[in-house]
């Protein structure tokens, strides 16, 4: 894996849904947060060069994401949404909306 640049794919999670953001060129895909929908993701996440999972942490509908995507050896970042939203603001985004 020397030399590799993963990819990074981001993942917002909502306790029905995950919205999967695998670039800007690629729709944004919702999937369900049930077993079938993570299966659905990972067999989208094997066809990455080398993925990297992103999300926030959202009181525990992420934990089998997390969970599912450690058992299959892809990494994953749960980052804290005050330090994403603080990042958000000091590079000129004001809005806080799932889009962004």
């Amino acid at each position: 894996m020397t030399g590799m640049v993963p990819d990074f794919v981001g993942v917002d999670i909502a306790k029905e849904h995950l919205d999967v953001a695998f670039g800007e060129a690629v729709p944004v895909r919702r999937i369900a947060n049930d077993p079938d929908g993570l299966d659905d993701l990972v067999g989208c996440l094997n066809t990455v060069t080398s993925p990297h999972v992103v999300c926030e942490a959202t009181g525990g509908y992420g934990r089998a994401l997390v969970h599912r995507l450690n058992a299959k050896a892809i990494p994953v970042t749960v980052a804290n949404p005050r330090q994403v939203r603080d990042f958000a603001r000091a590079s000129g985004q004001l809005a806080k909306t799932d889009r962004i």
